[in-house]
C-alpha cells in the first residue's frame, strides 16, 4: 500500500501503546500546508518526496533529471517515514517556507548529517535517515522491507550489528509520542510502524535532550564532487609516466567508497585540465563543471629518493585546503602513496575517521607495481572498449601475479563482454575460490559477477544492489546494475540507476551510454539520440559511443546516418567490431552485399579476431551469400569459422542448420540430413529452428511422411494458446502445408498456411511465401499476389534478419510466377530479371535459376 500522505497527524497512538495509521490514500488539507491541487501533487507539503511534485508547474531547469521518469510508489512513503523519524530525534521545526518552495529545494538538495546537530545520534541512525531522505527515489530504500531489515540490524544503543536480523512480523512497531519525546532524554523507537506493518522489535538509546528547534528550518548540503587528476612526472624517469594515473586511480577508487564524497573519473578530471590554459583556467572550469574539490599532484626526484607531492584545492575559492607530501620513496613505493594520499584528502574533506577503508588494490600495487601497472592498462583497455587489448593484459597480469584476484575478475568479466561464456565461467569460478581471502567489497564483486555470468539474475540484481547501499557513491556497482537491468529489457530501472549515476559524476559517458541504450529499449528514439549525442560530446573520440549513436538512428530506420556513425566509429578505432559488423548489416539492408561482403571477409578469416566476432561475421555473411544463390561459398564460409563457434557453443546449433540446408540447396541430402540430426542434438533448447530444418529436408528427399512426423514432434514442443510467442505451432503448419503442396492437394495447404500466418509468434516471410504458392496453385491470383508482396516486404532494420533475406529474394521468382498465370508478361519478366541480378553469381545448375531464366 502507498499512502502517499503519511505524516505525524495521520498516525494516532492507542491505549496499548500501538500506532495506527490513518486516512490511507487521502490528501487532506492541514494548516495551510497540503497540495492537493489537480494535477499536482498529493500529499502534505512538508512530508512528501521530491517525486510526489514532479508534475507542478516549475521550470524544467528546477526539476532534477532523475525525477522525470520517477514513480511515485513506496519509496515516497520511505522519505516521509525519514522526515518523521527526523524529527523524532531533532524535534519538529517551524515551518516558514512555502511549500513548494521547499519541495524544489528538496528535489536539487541532498540531506545533511543529524549529527552535525546533535553528535549523540548514532551513526548507523544517521546513515538510516540520510538514505531515506535522498532526492533520487534509487537512492533510497528500495522497499519497506529492505528498511525494516535495516532498523532490525540495530542493537539498543542504536548501532548496527552483523548478526542476522530478525524476521519482520505482521504488526506495527510501538511509538513515542510527541510529548513524551519532549518529557524524556533521547528514545528512539522502531518507527518501521509507518511501512508495510513492519516489526514488533523496539530499540531505545539515551542521550542529550533535543534542545530549542525554534526558527530551524531543513538543514541541507551537497555531497561534495571531488575530482582527481593523474599525478604529473617530474622524476625525469619514463618509466613512472603511467604511475602518476596509478596513484590517481587509487586514490579516486578509495573516495569513492565513502558515504561523504562523490568523485569523477580520473579521465575526465584529465579532460579539463588539458583544455585548460593555466591552473586559474583549470579550476574555474572544474567548478563550472560542479567539481568542488580538486586532488592534484606531481612525482619529483630527490636525493634521498622520489616525493609525491599532493594537494586538495577548493576549485571555487582558488585556495589549497590540503597539501601533504610522501618523501624518500623507492620507485616501487612511489604507487604506494596512494593511501597516505587518500587519507589527507579523506581528512581535508571531513570524512569520518570511522569509517571503513579498503586497501587491498593499493596494497597489492605497492608489493607488486610491475604488475599493477599492467592492470592500470588492462583497465583503460576496457574503457576504450578495446578488449583482445584488455584480455592480453589482464592475463599478462596474471602470469606475473597469480594471486590478484581482481585482474582475474576483471577477465573474467571482459570475455563475458566478447561473448566467451565458457572461458569467463572458468575464470570467475576461479576468482569466487579465491574471494573469501579478499576484503568484502572485492568478494561481493566477484560474487554478483559471478551470478551474472551463469544467468543467476535475480541473485545478480540483489548482490549488486547491497553493492550500492554500501557505497552509494561508487560508479561501477550502478553501471554493472544498470547492466543487468538492461539485459532484462527492465528499462525504467535502468533509467533510475542511470539517474543515480548522473547525480554522482554528471561527466560519465557511462550514464549517457545507459540512458541511450534504455530509451532505446522503449522505442524513444529521440531521447535515445539526444543521450547519445551527448556521450559523443564527451567522448568525441569514442568508437563505443558513435556506434551506440549509430544503433538509434538505425532504429529510426535512417540507415544513411546509421552507416555515417559507424564509420566515425571504425575511423576512431578500426578494430572495433561491433561496429564493423553493424556497418556490414546496414549496407545488406540497404542493397549494398558487396560492401557487406566486404567488410565481413576478412573478420572471418582474422584468427586474431575475438571468435564472437568472427562467429558474427560469419553468420551474416553467409546469409548474405545463401540469399545469392551461393550456397557453395556460404557452406565454406561456416566450416571457416567452425573453430570459434564450437568454442561459442551458443549458435553452434544454428550454424549447423544453416549448413545442412545449404547442402541441401547443392543437392547433397543425405549430408544435409545428417548436419540437420546434428543440430538437433547439439541444441540447447527448444529445437524448433532444427527440427524445422530436418523437415525441409525429408520434403527435399521425397520424404513426406517422415516430414509429417517431424511437423507432429514441433506441434508437441507448441507452447500453451495463451502464449504469445507460439512458434512451434506455426511452424508445424507450416511444415504440414508443405507436406500437402508435394502431394499437390493446394487447399488443403492454403489451410495449413493460413494458420501457420495466423497464429501468434514471429511472422516468417517463408510462411507468407507458402501460403501464395496455395494460392497460386489453386488459381486465386489476386489472393497469391498480395500475399507475395508481403512476403517479400523488407524486415526490421534494427533486427534485420539476413538469414530470412533469401526467403525475401525467392518471393521475387514467385510474384514472376504468379504474373505470368495472370497474363501480365511483361510484370513477369521484370520480376524474373529482378531475381536473376540478385543470383547474377548464384551457384550453377540451380532449378530457381533455370525457371527465373
Amino acid at each position: 500500500v502507498v499512502h502517499r500522505d503519511l505524516k505525524p497527524a495521520n498516525i494516532m497512538i492507542d491505549v496499548e501503546g500501538q500506532a495506527i495509521i490513518l486516512d490511507f490514500g487521502l490528501a487532506r488539507s492541514a494548516s495551510g500546508t497540503a497540495m492537493t491541487a489537480t494535477g499536482a501533487v498529493l500529499g502534505t507539503g512538508q512530508y512528501v518526496a521530491p517525486e510526489q511534485g514532479r508534475n507542478l508547474p516549475i521550470k524544467a531547469t528546477l526539476l532534477p533529471r532523475f525525477l522525470v521518469h520517477a514513480q511515485v510508489d513506496q519509496r515516497a512513503d520511505i522519505y516521509a517515514f525519514g522526515l518523521i523519524f527526523k524529527e523524532v530525534l531533532l524535534g519538529t521545526p517551524r515551518m516558514t517556507e512555502k511549500p513548494v518552495s521547499l519541495l524544489i529545494r528538496r528535489m536539487n538538495e541532498v540531506p545533511s548529517s543529524l549529527r552535525a546537530e546533535d553528535p549523540a545520534i548514532p551513526e548507523a541512525v544517521d546513515r538510516i535517515i540520510q538514505r531515506c531522505l535522498q532526492p533520487d527515489p534509487a537512492l533510497r530504500y528500495q522497499t519497506s522491507g529492505e528498511l525494516v531489515a535495516e532498523l532490525a540490524r540495530l542493537d539498543s544503543a542504536g548501532e548496527r550489528t552483523e548478526a542476522e536480523a530478525p524476521a519482520p512480523v505482521a504488526r506495527s512497531g510501538w511509538f513515542v509520542a510527541p510529548a513524551r519525546v519532549a518529557r524524556s532524554k533521547w528514545i528512539v523507537a522502531g518507527l518501521v510502524l509507518v511501512l508495510a506493518a513492519a516489526i514488533g522489535a523496539t530499540w531505545a538509546y539515551l542521550g542529550k535532550g533535543p534542545g530549542d528547534t525554534s526558527g530551524r528550518g531543513e538543514a541541507t548540503v551537497s555531497v561534495p564532487l571531488v575530482g582527481v587528476v593523474p599525478f604529473v612526472n617530474r622524476t625525469g624517469d619514463a618509466s613512472l609516466d603511467w604511475a602518476g594515473e596509478g596513484v590517481a586511480r587509487l586514490v579516486a577508487d578509495s573516495l569513492a567508497l565513502s558515504r561523504h564524497v562523490r568523485v569523477v573519473s580520473p579521465q575526465r578530471a584529465a579532460e579539463l585540465r588539458s583544455g585548460a590554459t593555466d591552473q586559474g583556467a583549470f579550476l574555474k572550469a572544474s567548478s563550472q563543471s560542479g567539481i568542488s574539490y580538486m586532488v592534484t599532484g606531481e612525482m619529483l626526484a630527490g636525493p634521498g629518493g622520489f616525493t609525491v607531492a599532493t594537494r586538495l584545492t577548493d576549485t571555487g575559492a582558488g585556495t589549497d585546503i590540503v597539501s601533504t607530501r610522501v618523501d624518500g620513496a623507492s620507485k616501487s613505493d612511489v604507487i604506494g602513496a596512494a593511501n597516505q594520499v587518500a587519507a589527507a584528502v579523506r581528512r581535508g574533506l571531513r570524512v569520518p575517521l570511522t569509517e571503513q577503508v579498503d586497501t587491498y588494490t593499493a596494497d597489492f600495487a605497492t608489493q607488486r607495481t610491475d604488475a599493477y601497472e599492467i592492470y592500470v592498462q588492462g583497465l583503460n583497455a576496457v574503457s576504450a572498449y578495446k578488449y583482445e587489448d584488455a584480455v592480453r593484459l589482464f592475463k599478462a597480469v596474471l602470469q606475473k601475479a597469480p594471486d590478484f584476484t581482481m585482474a582475474r575478475f576483471r577477465l573474467a568479466n571482459v570475455h563475458a563482454s566478447m561473448g566467451e561464456s565458457e572461458e569467463a565461467e572458468r575464470q570467475i569460478a576461479a576468482a569466487v575460490a579465491e574471494a573469501p581471502r579478499l576484503p568484502d567489497r572485492e568478494a561481493r564483486y566477484i560474487r554478483a559477477l559471478d551470478a551474472y555470468i551463469a544467468r543467476r539474475l535475480d541473485d545478480a540484481v540483489k548482490q549488486y544492489k547491497e553493492l550500492v547501499d554500501l557505497y552509494p557513491y561508487d560508479l561501477e556497482p550502478r553501471q554493472f546494475l544498470a547492466q543487468v537491468h538492461l539485459s532484462r529489457s527492465q528499462w525504467r530501472e535502468a533509467i533510475e540507476q542511470a539517474n543515480a549515476m548522473e547525480q554522482i559524476d554528471p561527466h560519465s559517458h557511462s550514464t549517457y551510454a545507459v540512458l541511450g541504450s534504455a530509451h532505446l529499449g522503449l522505442k524513444e528514439y529521440n531521447q535515445a539520440i539526444n543521450e547519445f549525442r551527448k556521450y559523443t560530446e564527451l567522448e568525441p573520440g569514442s568508437a563505443n559511443a558513435h556506434h551506440l549513436l549509430a544503433d538509434a538512428y538505425r532504429a529510426q530506420g535512417v540507415a544513411d546516418l546509421a552507416a555515417t556513425e559507424y564509420r566515425k566509429a571504425l575511423a576512431a578505432d578500426p578494430a572495433f567490431h561491433f561496429s564493423t559488423v553493424s556497418l556490414a548489416e546496414v549496407e545488406a539492408v540497404r542493397g549494398q552485399a558487396d560492401e557487406a561482403e566486404r567488410l565481413l571477409g576478412p573478420l572471418v578469416a582474422d584468427r586474431k579476431v575475438s571468435p564472437a566476432f568472427r562467429v558474427d561475421a560469419a553468420v551474416n555473411l553467409a546469409s548474405i551469400l545463401r540469399a545469392q544463390g551461393r550456397f557453395r561459398e556460404a557452406i565454406k564460409v561456416l566450416e571457416q569459422a567452425r573453430a570459434p563457434i564450437q568454442a561459442e557453443k551458443i549458435r553452434e546449433a544454428m550454424t549447423v542448420a544453416t549448413l545442412s540446408l545449404s547442402h541441401a540447396e547443392v543437392g547433397d541430402l543425405a549430408r544435409a540430413e545428417r548436419l540437420a540430426r546434428e543440430a538437433i542434438a547439439k541444441s540447447p533448447g527448444v529445437p524448433t529452428r532444427y527440427l524445422f530444418a530436418l523437415a525441409q529436408v525429408q520434403l527435399a528427399r521425397g520424404q513426406v511422411t517422415d516430414a509429417r512426423g517431424t511437423a507432429a514432434v514441433l506441434q508437441r514442443g507448441a507452447l500453451t494458446a495463451s502464449d504469445p510467442e507460439r512458434d512451434e505451432q506455426n511452424a508445424a503448419a507450416y511444415m504440414r502445408g508443405l507436406a500437402w503442396l508435394k502431394e499437390g492437394k493446394a487447399a488443403q495447404a492454403q489451410e495449413e498456411f493460413s494458420r501457420a500466418v495466423a497464429l501468434s509468434g514471429y511472422e516468417y516471410s517463408v510462411y507468407r511465401l507458402g501460403l501464395a504458392r496455395s494460392y497460386l496453385e489453386s488459381g486465386a491470383y489476386p489472393e497469391a499476389l498480395a500475399s507475395v508482396k508481403q512476403a517479400a516486404t523488407p524486415g526490421n532494420p534494427l533486427e534485420p534478419r539476413l538469414d530470412l533475406d533469401l526467403d525475401r529474394v525467392r518471393a521475387g521468382l514467385v510474384e514472376a510466377e504468379i504474373n505470368a498465370a495472370l497474363g501480365r508478361r511483361a510484370e513477369a519478366a521484370s520480376c524474373a530479371r529482378k531475381f536473376l541480378e540478385a543470383w547474377n553469381r548464384a551457384d550453377a545448375g540451380l532449378s530457381d535459376l533455370a525457371q527465373a531464366r
